[in-house]
């Protein structure tokens, strides 16, 4: 740098009053373009930075409905079925013809317990067909459904993507869900078959508890769009923009997409959404919209309404907004009573810290699909939380599952269990 310093300098001194004074306003003019090419590109950055951060964190919960499934138009405004496949109409002829290896006849709501719902496992039943004037024997067998709690670790997926505060979901439905599996038929059956035949289940004590004909619903809604037209390339050139706009971007979040990397999600406040990938073409972009929970009266249901929503008071709203955590037998309390369902069923009557192991409820871990450092490197005590139920149903288990999963979340450091005093 010295050297070249030099250089200009002795060039400067050959140089005659004109010659300088035009090398003057030139090296002025140069550098004038320069300062303002960089500040032009410094307040574009700035305006994308704000565009991106100067939204508020929408507050988003998560409800469900078990309802007939004549019944989805009364709801589809909010509501749409967990499973889309469920509003399928299943025939058996279809069912035994197609290359499927498991032959599913239909789904099933077992209106139990969690203790007895894990006996259910494989549970065989006979069933009849009567085609021909003949009668066919189909056997049958119970399976959980597990294909509700692969939409539960798409909606992490997502929540993960869009960078939003995961939070723990009540929808015990979807632990009731079997699957009626037809594991053996005579073959002759699938070739008389004609379509629409029924089939008559004997299903033996659980025939009052056996709900058929019903579907889940959630508050969320599934769309796609393309950011066709809409592509630049990043400042690295490798990466680039996608940009997919809306009528209004608030609650509505990117779906991961199995063929394509995406690097950041960000929406801004002209109601688009920015997406950084290394997908040069136009993409059909995924979307899920969580809707606001519709309120109003659901007692005249069968079955009630559960959701994760937190009571709208001043301090879980001071709490939500700066993620404070203090660690006490208050704030447990405050958790606790902000769940409309927890306080409905159930009353904390002591917690205790220890290393000894004590006889607790079986209940799941909702949110098992979340793998922390203290998972892995397992946990030195237990945290026990004893509790007085006020309600005693099929749905206890459950709603306990929901908050011992969600004290888990707080205090990953403690294995959490929960115990039922009767």
């Amino acid at each position: 740098m010295e050297r070249l310093k030099k250089v200009i300098e002795n060039e400067l001194k050959n140089l005659e009053v004109n010659e300088r004074n035009l090398l003057r306003q030139t090296s002025l003019f140069t550098i004038n373009k320069l300062i303002d090419n960089v500040k032009e590109r410094m307040d574009e950055f700035e305006k994308s930075i704000l565009d991106t951060t100067i939204q508020k964190n929408e507050n988003v919960y998560i409800a469900s409905l078990m309802i007939p499934k004549k019944d989805l138009y009364l709801y589809e405004v909010t509501y749409s079925p967990i499973l889309e496949s469920d509003l399928e109409e299943n025939d058996l002829k279809k069912i035994l013809t197609d290359d499927n290896e498991e032959k599913v006849l239909n789904r099933v709501f077992i209106n139990l317990g969690l203790e007895k719902l894990v006996q259910l496992e494989n549970k065989e039943f006979i069933g009849k067909v009567f085609c021909n004037n003949k009668e066919y024997t189909l056997k049958l067998k119970l399976k959980t459904e597990t294909e509700y709690l692969k939409r539960m670790k798409l909606l992490y997926d997502i929540f993960c993507l869009n960078t939003m505060k995961w939070k723990t979901y009540n929808i015990p439905y979807i632990r009731k869900m079997f699957k009626v599996v037809i594991t053996e038929y005579n073959s002759e059956l699938a070739r008389e078959l004609k379509g629409g035949e029924v089939v008559f289940i004997n299903k033996e004590e659980l025939a009052p508890y056996w709900i058929e004909d019903h579907i889940i619903i959630w508050n969320i809604k599934e769309e796609s769009a393309s950011s066709d037209g809409l592509i630049k390339p990043t400042i690295n050139k490798i990466h680039y923009e996608h940009t997919v706009v809306f009528e209004n971007v608030t609650r509505v979040y990117l779906c991961p997409d199995a063929d394509n990397k995406i690097y950041t999600v960000a929406k801004t406040v002209d109601n688009s959404m920015k997406i950084v990938t290394d997908e040069s073409r136009p993409v059909n972009w995924k979307f899920w919209s969580i809707l606001p929970i519709e309120m109003k009266d659901y007692s005249k249901l069968r079955f009630t309404l559960f959701d994760n929503r937190i009571d709208n008071n001043f301090i879980n709203q001071i709490k939500m907004e700066n993620d404070l955590r203090i660690r006490n037998k208050g704030e447990i309390y405050r958790i606790l009573n902000s769940y409309k369902d927890v306080r409905k069923y159930l009353k904390l009557e002591n917690i205790i810290i220890t290393s000894e192991e004590k006889k607790t409820e079986s209940l799941y871990e909702i949110n098992d699909f979340i793998i922390d450092e203290f998972k892995l490197k397992g946990k030195k005590a237990y945290m026990y939380f004893e509790f007085i139920p006020i309600i005693q149903d099929e749905f206890t288990n459950d709603i306990l599952s929901f908050i011992i999963s969600d004290f888990q979340l707080y205090f990953p450091e403690y294995e959490c269990k929960g115990i039922l005093k009767v």
